[in-house]
């Protein structure tokens, strides 16, 4: 990416961030809710966002690591 991009970015990089953070720590539902504000604009947001929901509905069975394995393109 390059610093121009980078710079008109920044904003929605850091939502993205902390929507991992939440993600990763097995918070889902605000991880849901920070990924959903920039999910119009960043296809990989709306891809957590549903994924987040998904885990909501059917929690881990065991420890949440983080790791999800993709079952559909």
């Amino acid at each position: 990416m390059m610093p121009e991009e980078h710079a008109s970015r920044k904003q929605q990089l850091e939502i993205f961030d902390r929507g991992l953070r939440e993600f990763y720590a097995g918070h889902f539902p605000e991880a849901r809710r920070i990924f959903e504000e920039i999910s119009t604009v960043d296809p990989a947001a709306a891809s957590y966002a549903r994924k987040c929901s998904s885990l909501e509905a059917s929690p881990p069975q065991e420890a949440w690591t983080g790791v999800w394995v993709m079952t559909e393109k």
